[in-house]
């Protein structure tokens, strides 16, 4: 009788029939692999701010250490208090905003007068506000005739504000970012595509275009071109879809892959996920945002459309999903994000929502997400492995099932009883579930972790689902069983 680990926590795979998993995980909704192979519930949101309108763009603005948000064209610079956005002032609209696009942020400092700019694009002209000595100027758009009029992103490097439009990288003076002249603009032409999107890098420029992505740099003459070898054969599928994690760059493709590029090589890193993904029907409209809470590293990747939301973990390289379940209806809702941001005073995380109209703060300790500014819907945590078969299509019978699982940490729930894991499994591939076990997790002070589960019975192969609606912390791991291989 072989103790055997048991792959109850590991990678999601999506790009095979679920029917040929074994290893791999087949589900994962709201939870995230930790680098010890912890399995762990993410965070939920608690209401930063009732905006009252769809956020089309959160912005930290380091020199004057405010969030800047924009809802539905609405700007207004709000402060940080706990996990709550306070008010500081309403420059005002973007006066060009086309449609409901979402907004690309830059920001300055003209050393001449000690004043400070952020610079907004969201598909028109510039809008900036200036700010001084405490005070912020109402919002105003680049009045220069020769500053572009359809601008998706803006950047800023060695005192000139970029911005993008159609197959052009345009630039401002230097360094006064508010004039423009009419030369001042170089085209990406080592493929015919249009520009997508622009970001910034270790004083690189990465123009990504629809099939391929140019990397420019200052050149101290020109002032900009392209660097030598500066030319990558892959596109863009999604303008907003583009990342940053540390050094690098991770985005949507043209070929519906997500890519990662670290200013040497190209690494797809969506190959447990392709087959997902290929299967969406509109992909054009993926929003992408960068998340750094608790430690844990987060590149969430939201389909408005397909209405699903993707995350990636940088970190070990696996996916998982999150979303909200519908009970009712019994089918999976995306997570509500447009924008995040991260104030550096206090690593507060912020995300602008869409439907919701609020803007939310993520907390280790919730356990809903925000619907509304009065309203909060609990998410549930599932996870459903692979048909496990230990290498062999045999009999088996499974004598003993142990893992670790956080227990006794329930401070603040308000059941009536303790909170529980639910457990169950099937057998062969057959469409019918065990049971559901209940698995206790204690009360407060009931802190002992080894879970342990007898008479599971004969199989195969079995797939496992393990769940929790509780509000509580999960953390789970080190699975193994004792196995007998009947004859």
């Amino acid at each position: 009788m072989p103790t055997l680990p048991i792959p109850l926590f590991t990678k999601s795979y999506k790009n095979a029939d679920g029917t040929v998993l074994s290893d791999d995980s087949a589900v994962q909704y709201n939870g995230f692999l930790d680098a010890l192979q912890g399995l762990n519930i993410r965070p939920g949101e608690v209401l930063a701010k009732n905006t009252a309108a769809r956020n089309d763009g959160l912005f930290m603005w380091p020199d004057v250490n405010m969030i800047v948000c924009v809802d539905a064209s609405v700007v207004t610079l709000r402060t940080v208090s706990g996990q709550t956005l306070v008010d500081f002032a309403s420059p005002g609209t973007i006066t060009s905003a086309v449609g409901a696009q979402l907004v690309s942020f830059c920001s300055s400092l003209l050393v001449s007068t000690g004043a400070y700019y952020v610079f907004m694009a969201a598909g028109g002209k510039i809008n900036y506000i200036k700010y001084l000595s405490g005070v912020a100027d109402p919002i105003a758009e680049m009045a220069d005739a020769d500053a572009p009029t359809t601008v998706t992103h803006v950047a800023f490097l060695d005192g000139y504000v970029l911005a993008i439009s159609g197959n052009r990288l345009y630039f401002s003076d230097n360094p006064d970012s508010l004039s423009w002249a009419a030369a001042s603009f170089a085209s990406a032409e080592a493929n015919p595509d249009l520009i997508q999107a622009m970001h910034v890098i270790q004083r690189q420029i990465y123009l990504l275009g629809t099939v391929s992505t140019e990397i420019w740099e200052n050149d101290g003459a020109t002032p900009f071109a392209r660097i030598p070898g500066g030319l990558i054969e892959v596109g863009c599928a999604a303008k907003y879809s583009v990342v940053r994690h540390d050094n690098s760059l991770i985005w949507l493709s043209h070929t519906r892959q997500f890519v990662k590029f670290t200013g040497i090589d190209v690494e797809y890193v969506s190959s447990r996920y392709d087959k997902e993904i290929a299967g969406f029907t509109t992909v054009s409209d993926c929003i992408g945002g960068f998340i750094h809470k608790d430690g844990q590293h987060y590149c969430l990747f939201h389909f408005p459309t397909e209405g699903r939301t993707l995350v990636y973990n940088p970190d070990i390289d696996d996916w998982s999903e999150w979303g909200v379940w519908d009970s009712t209806n019994t089918t999976w809702d995306a997570y509500d994000f447009r924008a995040t941001a991260r104030d550096l005073n206090t690593g507060q995380v912020f995300i602008g929502k869409s439907s919701a109209q609020v803007i939310a703060c993520l907390s280790s300790s919730s356990r809903v997400d925000l619907t509304g500014a009065a309203t909060t819907t609990p998410f549930k945590f599932l996870r459903q492995t692979g048909h496990i078969d230990h290498g062999s299509g045999k009999k088996k019978r499974l004598e003993e099932l142990r893992f670790r699982a956080k227990r006794g940490a329930s401070v603040g729930y308000a059941g009536a009883n303790n909170p529980v894991l639910m457990f169950r499994y099937r057998n062969n591939g057959n469409s019918q579930w065990s049971t559901i076990r209940e698995i206790d997790l204690g009360a407060i002070g009931e802190n002992e972790h080894q879970i342990k589960l007898k008479r599971l019975g004969i199989y195969e192969s079995r797939q496992y689902e393990i769940s929790a609606t509780d509000d509580i912390s999960i953390v789970l791991s080190n699975a193994e069983a004792d196995i007998t291989v009947l004859r």
